[in-house]
């Protein structure tokens, strides 16, 4: 993540490396100095890990502070698909959770 916090100041952005702290939630720390700036609104990309997404509600509730969650482009599948693939499911294995067919996986025609 440092590499690419330096990569983002090479062109130019504003970036903002924060350390991770083993005595303190950073992520709390940084929610909280995001209210006390003004901040009114967070927007981040899904997580796709329970326990983040369960922590920056939690956070945000408590700075009220409105999260605002976009799709991740980084998986085929919606969370909605996989739950759904996973509730019709006794017992199903992730391998298996890829032969969803293409339409229900946002591929792209071509």
């Amino acid at each position: 993540m440092k590499r690419y916090a330096e990569t983002l100041r090479e062109y130019e952005a504003d970036v903002e490396y924060v350390e991770h702290a083993t005595d303190h939630s950073v992520l709390e720390a940084c929610l909280e100095r995001l209210q006390t700036s003004g901040c009114s609104t967070v927007c981040v990309s899904e997580t796709h890990d329970y326990l983040l997404g369960r922590r920056l509600g939690r956070f945000c509730e408590r700075f009220d502070l409105e999260l605002n969650v976009l799709e991740s482009p980084m998986f085929l599948n919606t969370n909605e698909v996989n739950r759904s693939y996973r509730d019709s499911k006794k017992r199903w294995v992730h391998g298996r959770l890829l032969q969803i067919p293409a339409p229900k996986a946002r591929c792209p025609d071509g």
